[in-house]
């Protein structure tokens, strides 16, 4: 047996699971409902380790949700130079680590663990370094109570036998929740809202923005009416409907309903993908009274809600925010006047 006389060089780093953001080292600022996958880099050193063990942890479980870590793969270097042992098993490549009985994941607390096995790196040529990749997934939490902006873990990477010395390099990175925070919107009419009629347009302006704590993206932004399902008009129809909206003064030729086509979203004036931090929207809209509107009657419009998600990600995942105006217009309806001639 041949003793490492020199400690792994681990680092760790995380990624979005869709790999469209580069890697990022301490610190890393993470959404609700974020898939993030955690890649350690072992520098295996030449020789044995007895026992060898490598984690990856979480420091606690508000930020990562335990119950969604999971292992990806364990990847050796191409030569195959790196061996394991595990119990009786014969001597294979390093990515045995990653099949079933070899490595389990603690579901209270996302702590993951491979091995133990006796490790061999049987390379010889000290110009070569020889390194294990592991990947990790997990999603970020939508605990209501602790997953919250701010909160923060680190995730550590480490090795650990009898034979080695203690790694070194960076083998940590800190997971910040960051989350938007929108305004309350603020409606405000184009003209006096009395003596209107059915087939009368009513025009509106609204102001969306982010608060001043807002530090992430408002994803699946959805600026609704319910009055557009409504049953406030004759007959239990709705008393108006969505006639044209700009947007920053730019008209929108369809107010662009999200494609996953919820139910809750039947109530759109407008759709956004992304808001992202600092960006405010100036929209203008048109509704158009319906005949089925009671002469003599009132009615408060536009009743407005402004919906957004933490994450772009599956809507099982993420977190919904939501705010509504507290105050809606009030609009009377035209009476019918009767005059007598003798």
């Amino acid at each position: 047996m041949s003793v490492l006389h020199r400690g792994p060089a681990v680092q760790l780093y995380s990624r979005s699971d869709d790999q469209s953001s580069a890697p990022s080292l301490s610190p890393t600022s993470v959404v609700v409902g974020q898939e993030l996958e955690m890649v350690m880099t072992v520098i295996v050193p030449e020789g044995t380790a007895r026992d060898a063990e490598l984690y990856v942890s979480f420091s606690n479980t508000d930020v990562i949700d335990p119950a969604s870590v999971s292992l990806v793969s364990v990847v050796g270097p191409s030569s195959g130079s790196v061996r394991v042992v595990c119990g009786s098993d014969p001597e294979r490549d390093v990515s045995a680590l990653g099949e079933a009985g070899n490595f389990a994941v603690d579901p209270s607390s996302g702590l993951v663990r491979l091995g133990p096995c006796t490790m061999t790196n049987n390379d010889t040529d000290n110009g070569v370094l020889e390194s294990v990749r592991v990947v990790v997934r997990g999603v970020v939490s939508s605990n209501a109570s602790r997953s919250v902006r701010g909160a923060s873990t680190s995730v550590t990477g480490s090795i650990a036998s009898s034979d080695i010395q203690p790694p070194v390099g960076n083998g940590s990175v800190v997971l910040t929740i960051v989350e938007p925070s929108m305004s309350v919107p603020s409606v405000r009419s184009e003209q006096a809202l009395v003596d209107v009629d059915g087939g009368d347009s009513v025009f509106f302006n609204v102001s969306i923005n982010h608060t001043s704590v807002s530090d992430s993206s408002a994803f699946r932004l959805v600026l609704g009416d319910a009055g557009l399902v409504g049953s406030s008009g004759f007959g239990g129809t709705p008393a108006y409907s969505l006639g044209r909206v700009w947007v920053n003064g730019i008209p929108v030729s369809s107010p662009g309903n999200p494609a996953d086509g919820l139910a809750e979203d039947a109530d759109a004036i407008l759709y956004v993908p992304e808001l992202g931090v600092g960006d405010a929207l100036e929209v203008r809209f048109e509704l158009l009274l319906s005949s089925s509107v009671e002469s003599g009657s009132n009615y408060s419009l536009p009743d407005v809600t402004l919906r957004w998600r933490s994450s772009p990600v599956s809507l099982s995942e993420g977190r919904n925010y939501s705010a509504s105006v507290s105050e809606a217009q009030e609009l009377s309806v035209l009476r019918p006047s009767v005059s007598l001639f003798v």
